[in-house]
């Protein structure tokens, strides 16, 4: 679930920095935010090449193999430096971490919770998103973050917490269960952050296509891929029937880069439509400033043709 999301990857990014990382940078950086601002390009930051682990098992098979340089050795560790500096990269670059939401959504992670700072410096980052994208009131935001605070304090609240077994509970029966009638803000936070997760659910639910669990703003193409992979699902006659061909492989490692064309499609086609719509206002305001034109000189002539007429009765015997 979101709320799991951001202690998840931070735990991955943190681990991978662990290695190539010098420890006093790596304890400074005690918030996601630091962490993933870490530059590995700049030396001070980073440990000696020689000093890195490479694991028990890595260590074994080097002291095994005795006709082995301390050159190569010191090359495969930086090569090993080098893959590990491009993992933590990478799941910097493509992290949801980089989204304020994915990171505040960690308020409701029972850990977080019990963190008197932690949680609420979360929960400050989900609710101005929210209020922001109008989804909550600022009324309804000071609301929920007070509750938060009040109920997370209690004693009760803090016991059903640390109580709280991830693989036995659900989290949002344990929200439900904490936010009674007087938090009715917090509790409608909680649903709207509970349904974050909600587009996978035909996928994490054995492929069932439900109507009934179709978002509203689902888009008509990822509503139709859903159906291509159910279907695919359905003709192979489970999901471990599926043959997984190497076109499908080298689909999914080039998914990423048509995912950015797509963005970039996309992107192209809105600015068209912008500059379209731009045209169109345009040639509006140009057609509305010629009738307006056309109606003075008509309003003009008449008027002369008018005073033209009275001469010519004026001249008249």
């Amino acid at each position: 679930m979101v709320p799991f999301l951001s202690a998840a990857l931070e735990s991955i990014l943190r681990s991978l920095l662990s290695r190539i990382v010098k420890r006093e940078v790596l304890d400074a950086a005690d918030t996601i935010a630091k962490l993933m601002k870490i530059d590995l390009s700049i030396p001070e930051n980073a440990v000696n090449v020689a000093a890195f682990d490479v694991g028990f098992s890595a260590k074994n098979e080097l002291r095994k193999n005795k006709k082995l340089s301390q050159l190569a050795i010191m090359n495969f560790k930086k090569g090993c430096v080098l893959f590990v500096k491009a993992c933590a990269q990478r799941v910097v670059e493509r992290s949801p971490l980089k989204y304020k939401l994915a990171v505040g959504a960690g308020c409701l992670d029972p850990v977080c919770a019990l963190s008197l700072e932690a949680g609420p410096r979360r929960l400050t980052l989900a609710l101005e998103v929210l209020s922001e994208h109008h989804w909550m009131t600022g009324l309804q935001v000071e609301r929920a973050h007070r509750s938060y605070v009040k109920v997370c304090s209690e004693s009760s609240t803090r016991a059903q917490l640390a109580n709280f077994d991830r693989k036995k509970q659900r989290l949002d029966t344990l929200w439900t269960n904490i936010c009674s009638q007087d938090h009715k803000e917090l509790q409608y936070f909680v649903k709207l952050l509970s349904c974050l997760s909600h587009g996978n659910a035909v996928v994490e639910g054995g492929f069932s296509v439900n109507k009934e669990c179709l978002v509203e703003n689902l888009k008509e193409d990822s509503l139709v891929a859903q159906r291509v992979v159910h279907d695919a699902v359905l003709a192979a006659g489970s999901i471990a029937q599926v043959d997984i061909t190497d076109r499908m492989v080298k689909t999914v490692r080039s998914a990423y880069s048509v995912y950015r064309e797509q963005l970039q499609t996309k992107k192209r086609e809105q600015d068209e439509t912008t500059e379209l719509e731009k045209k169109k206002k345009r040639a509006a305001a140009l057609i509305k400033e010629l009738l307006e034109k056309k109606q003075r000189l008509l309003s003009e002539a008449q008027l002369e043709a008018s005073i033209l007429q009275d001469e010519i009765n004026f001249l008249k015997p």
